[in-house]
């Protein structure tokens, strides 16, 4: 398959496309490569073209390494396009390696948003047929499997447009109970506005000093979070307690998807079930 790239300079005609893709990933979204932009990245837009037809697009990050004429690319969960299509898949991954090239940098990074298999319990995964097939092409053109994960490497995905209580239903029986005794217990939960985000970081550092990982400056959050706030793609939630505020979680939605993105807490009150 013979394809064409052409580098797209509008944040308008950008998620235009990506909304032909409606399982685009929020982080391929325009706003984020330039908040990205912001913190030491530049972003390229581009698409892959048959004829007239856009079959592919990925919004490539690049990063200087210092000290040094090299960068290096990421394209963080892309590059967007019908996986299950095979052709498609090594003409895609083909023009990429081309880019990468003529870019000379150190090495090309890629998160193909597809599903290499369902289930709960890593020894019965059930494949999925698209995943397996992109695995096996990155693995015969040479691709090596990063012991660096920046995404997260599993995912929970549930149908959010069927009934609350069908979708409760499948959960374990503690789980319904945890959800229902928070409300029992006066936890309300609020929609929050930018003017929360402060108060956010502040519980997302202590959940990060409490699990002991490793988090970004607070401008960081606080930029990404406005960016993605205005642009319509984020929702902060925050559970409270008489006022006092016990957690939040951000989620972060475009197109078909709503992703929970970030998510913090603080010791207090846990007994009350607040996440």
């Amino acid at each position: 398959m013979n394809l064409q790239t052409k580098i797209i300079d509008n944040s308008g005609e950008w998620d235009g496309i990506l909304a032909r893709f409606p399982q685009a990933h929020p982080l391929q979204a325009w706003v984020w490569g330039a908040f990205k932009a912001r913190w030491g990245w530049s972003a390229k837009r581009i698409i892959f073209c048959a004829g007239d037809d856009v079959l592919a697009a990925a919004q490539v990050l690049r990063r200087p390494v210092p000290y040094t004429p090299f960068g290096i690319l990421y394209v963080p969960k892309g590059p967007v396009f019908a996986y299950e299509n095979t052709q498609l898949q090594q003409a895609v991954v083909g023009k990429l390696e081309e880019i990468a090239k003529e870019d000379g940098v150190i090495f090309l990074k890629i998160d193909p948003d597809v599903v290499w298999g369902w289930g709960a319990d890593e020894e019965a995964i059930e494949p999925e047929a698209a995943g397996t097939e992109m695995r096996w092409l990155l693995e015969r053109r040479g691709w090596l499997f990063s012991d660096d994960q920046i995404q997260f490497k599993n995912t929970v995905t549930l149908d959010i447009t069927r009934p609350e209580d069908e979708i409760l239903a499948e959960m374990q029986s503690k789980t319904r109970y945890n959800i229902r005794y928070a409300g029992r217990k006066d936890v309300v939960v609020r929609q929050g506005t930018p003017d929360d985000f402060k108060l956010i970081y502040g519980l997302y550092a202590e959940t990060a000093k409490r699990d002991r990982f490793l988090i970004r400056p607070e401008g960081y959050y606080l930029d990404g979070w406005t960016a993605l706030y205005e642009a319509g793609m984020a929702v902060p939630l925050i559970a409270e307690f008489e006022g006092t505020p016990l957690g939040a979680v951000i989620i972060v939605k475009f197109n078909e998807i709503a992703l929970y993105m970030y998510g913090a807490s603080t010791d207090l009150e846990r007994n009350r079930q607040p996440n």
